[in-house]
């Protein structure tokens, strides 16, 4: 079985402006995980879409979840005894 070649992503060129101790700090850390501070960027930056995403989609379920319960999707509404449970 012959396997397909992994053709890179195109990148983009950015231009930063970082505090000069932000920028150490990253240095320090691309150099002790072993990885081009473009790397730890980008990584870091998808991490965040990532979890940006994961929370969207939690967020519109909930959404979704909550106008079902109230909006036909639920029950009618309950006596004061049966919410009380007071028989």
């Amino acid at each position: 079985m012959a396997s397909k070649a992994i053709t890179p992503e195109p990148k983009q060129n950015v231009t930063l402006s970082l505090p000069k101790d932000v920028l150490r700090r990253a240095k320090v850390l691309a150099v002790e995980r072993g990885v081009s501070l473009s790397k730890l960027f980008a990584d870091s930056l998808l991490s965040i879409a990532r979890s940006d995403d994961s929370y969207d989609r939690a967020y519109r379920a909930w959404k979704s979840d909550i106008k079902k319960k109230h909006h036909g999707g639920g029950s009618t509404a309950k006596s004061r005894e049966e919410l009380h449970d007071r028989r």
